[in-house]
């Protein structure tokens, strides 16, 4: 229910900025890409945030990058199952993220609701703009019990855009607040 401003944009270059993949894109505050602007890939798929932004250019973090931010996630249910689990992902570095699901039963049968692999992941986090919330994290690849508690589960999920941080063009959604939301 966040008005965007949408933008496609070239990549024009990858770097790193402390040791971590960054996308310097063709786009910036010249054409409204701010701080709070963040890109997506194909089918709704989050590709990162905007950690900078020139006049002309702007550097996008992808979700993937090493050492990036943790993010919150809701695991979309199958058919029949109302809500969705919880989880907090971070980068492994190499594509996937990775991280605990929260754990719950079912108050029918009190049976575990556990992830199945191929459940789509979306974005559910508080510290990103209301505009990102529900777009695609990726999908479940992976279900292995937590090493810590092996009643717990921990997922691995991809992406479902290959190589987020090799990326030729992407499209940057910038929120829209204020007297410039107005219709």
């Amino acid at each position: 229910d966040q008005p965007v401003r949408v933008l496609q944009a070239g990549v024009f270059g990858y770097g790193t900025e402390a040791r971590s993949p960054v996308l310097r894109v063709q786009a910036g505050s010249e054409q409204g890409v701010t701080p709070q602007s963040f890109a997506i890939a194909p089918g709704l798929q989050v590709v990162g945030r905007v950690v900078a932004s020139a006049p002309r250019t702007c550097t996008l973090k992808p979700i993937t990058a090493r050492g990036g931010e943790a993010l919150a996630g809701m695991v979309i249910p199958s058919q029949g199952n109302p809500d969705g689990l919880r989880c907090t992902l971070s980068p492994t570095g190499e594509g996937p993220l990775r991280g605990p699901v929260e754990d719950r039963r079912d108050p029918a049968t009190s049976a575990a609701i556990e992830p199945v692999v191929g459940q789509t992941v979306r974005l559910d986090d508080p510290t990103w703009p209301k505009a990102a919330r529900m777009l695609v994290l990726g999908r479940v690849e992976r279900v292995e019990p937590s090493p810590d508690q092996p009643l717990r589960r921990v997922i691995t999920i991809r992406p479902t855009v290959a190589g987020l941080d090799r990326l030729s063009e992407v499209v940057i959604w910038t929120p829209v607040m204020g007297e410039e939301a107005r219709p």
